[in-house]
């Protein structure tokens, strides 16, 4: 009963909490870490309360920012109503040890303005510096983050946009940075220097060698219906960011 009227309150208001700068990652959960399917209407609804599917790599990611990272603060914002999906994302999140962070669903009101509204209050609450914002292309996490971003100008953003639909109906802005799964995610945020260039080499190896092994298996990089057709990911310095980048031609193209 607790944790319910805990992420009630923390749904209405978020009080200020620091007055020294912090940095602050902002998760979406559902197409972002769970496989979920949003857009697939009625037929998705059942994957919304599923809590063993989940997108390959991300939970290990999260985890080495947390311990690379001694100050980070870690938020689960969605937009899934409070009342239905509560219990389904504490579930996944808890079940799939994620690092520890307030979850915050919606109560009511149209998706846009709640989760601006909700972002808007974690970053002024913490006095964040430096704000991660990690979502996917399914609904408007594109367009919620670059309305955020609006309002502080003095703020280092870096967004995040998870590309599960194709991007000519759902764009990523050119200020952002898209990827179609956790391999470019880990490698992008060590060339944002959240992580060592190592840990990212070891967690691309780690999702690239489960490729192989998700036909049968609820945890997935690429679910059949992910549509990144036009995605792009250029960097191929290296074995293993070729292996990165011949594997999005493959599920991309």
């Amino acid at each position: 009963m607790k944790k319910i009227i805990f992420t009630i309150v923390f749904a209405f208001a978020i009080p200020a909490l620091s007055q020294y700068p912090a940095t602050v990652l902002i998760s979406d959960i559902d197409d972002t870490l769970k496989i979920s399917n949003v857009n697939d209407g009625y037929s998705g609804i059942p994957s919304a309360v599923y809590t063993d599917r989940r997108f390959t790599g991300m939970q290990e990611i999260y985890r080495e920012l947390e311990k690379n990272n001694l100050f980070f603060h870690f938020y689960y914002v969605s937009a899934a109503p409070l009342l239905l999906m509560q219990k389904h994302h504490e579930k996944f999140l808890t079940q799939h040890d994620f690092p520890m962070g307030q979850l915050i669903l919606r109560l009511s009101g149209p998706t846009v303005s709640f989760k601006v509204s909700k972002i808007t209050e974690i970053i002024k609450r913490h006095n964040a510096d430096t704000v991660i914002l990690v979502g996917d292309n399914a609904q408007e996490d594109s367009e919620i983050f670059h309305q955020v971003q609006m309002q502080f100008p003095q703020v280092k953003f870096h967004h995040f946009v998870h590309v599960v639909t194709d991007p000519q109906r759902s764009t990523v802005r050119p200020s952002q940075t898209g990827y179609a799964y956790a391999a470019e995610l880990a490698y992008h945020l060590a060339m944002a220097n959240f992580l060592p260039m190592p840990i990212a080499e070891s967690l691309m190896k780690f999702i690239n060698d489960k490729l192989p092994l998700e036909t049968n298996s609820p945890e997935k990089s690429f679910p059949d219906w992910l549509d990144c057709r036009g995605h792009q990911f250029t960097h191929s310095g290296t074995p293993l960011l070729a292996t990165v980048s011949q594997n999005v031609v493959q599920y991309c193209h």
